[in-house]
């Protein structure tokens, strides 16, 4: 079996269905492999005119359908192109793997045709990025970056595959049933005493406003916002991205809030005496003015899995580090 064919095996077994891409003369050999399960129907590959659209588009796909997706580049200016892609998907939590082509080993650090440091081109824009050694790695990693990629807060990972790799033979094939990585999604802590602060806040609350984030669709918790608001009967607003969390009918979904949003919104959320956001972060896009949402003297509360988002815009009153569903 050649490298190729291991490796769209290898995204067989983590259920690929859809590839997005552009073949070039570093991931070639990825095409030569997958023709037959083009042609049978097991795998559907999408041409697209560009490598940043290959992104977009696996990012989108990811959104859509809730599972990772998946798009293919070659070396040099193919994984310069898909940055731009990989940075929106980092962005807005959204798992994406990207399989990228490099160059033979023995021609790395030479300047190569193509040659490029995808990993320190990748690194700042997405979760992991890594480099297959060896063609025994190739399944390996496979399954790392799926669960890299879909587990904590979603986000994109690179699988670098030099070409000399994808064309060497293997007799005997080892799939690993679980993942083999040190990465950690991050971890949570029921904290009773921030349950009953913000329990005691929200029932103290005049005009209290539910603010989502996708941390609310990718942990389907939906269900459990829509109660909190119907006790409460308070209103619900969501960033950009978020507002695939709330039905669109849901009587108390004013809509999406921010530059891009909608000035009712905006409104609703200023004029609030505490602000809860539930697996969103107070972004400059969300909020018009940071000033004058601090003016406004609110409790601002957050519950969000990513700890580092506590720090950036505006400092919550009340943060806690948990996934949305389980508040």
């Amino acid at each position: 079996m050649k490298g190729s064919k291991l490796l769209v095996d290898s995204l067989k077994r983590e259920g690929v269905k859809n590839i997005f891409g552009i073949p070039g003369l570093y991931n070639m050999p990825m095409y030569d492999s997958f023709i037959e399960d083009i042609e049978s129907g097991e795998l559907r590959h999408v041409l697209m005119r560009h490598e940043q659209a290959a992104a977009h588009a696996a990012d989108g796909y990811a959104r859509a359908t809730g599972n990772p997706g998946v798009c293919t580049a070659t070396a040099g200016p193919g994984v310069t192109n898909i940055v731009t892609g990989l940075i929106t998907a980092y962005q807005d939590s959204s798992p994406v793997v990207a399989i990228t082509g490099a160059v033979n080993r023995n021609a790395m650090g030479k300047l190569s045709f193509q040659e490029s440091d995808t990993l320190g081109i990748s690194f700042p824009v997405t979760k992991y990025a890594v480099e297959v050694k060896t063609i025994q790695e190739i399944p390996v990693w496979v399954k790392n970056a799926f669960y890299i990629a879909s587990t904590g807060r979603p986000g994109p990972v690179v699988v670098d595959v030099p070409r000399d790799i994808q064309m060497e033979d293997i007799n005997n094939v080892e799939y690993p049933e679980k993942y083999t990585v040190h990465y950690r999604p991050f971890g949570t802590e029921v904290n009773m005493d921030k349950v009953r602060q913000m329990a005691q806040n929200l029932l103290r609350a005049e005009k209290p406003v539910i603010l989502v984030g996708t941390g609310v669709v990718w942990a389907n918790a939906t269900e459990e916002v829509l109660k909190l608001s119907e006790f409460l009967g308070c209103p619900v607003v969501s960033t950009l991205p978020g507002k695939s969390a709330i039905p669109a009918d849901y009587p108390l979904y004013i809509g999406a809030m921010g530059y891009y949003g909608r000035a009712e919104a905006s409104m609703v959320a200023l004029e609030s005496d505490l602000l809860l956001a539930v697996g969103a972060r107070f972004s400059d896009r969300t909020f018009t003015s940071y000033d004058e949402m601090t003016d406004t003297k609110k409790v601002f509360m957050s519950i969000n899995l990513d700890p580092t988002d506590f720090s950036k815009g505006i400092k919550p009153d009340v943060a806690w580090q948990e996934t949305p569903r389980y508040w």
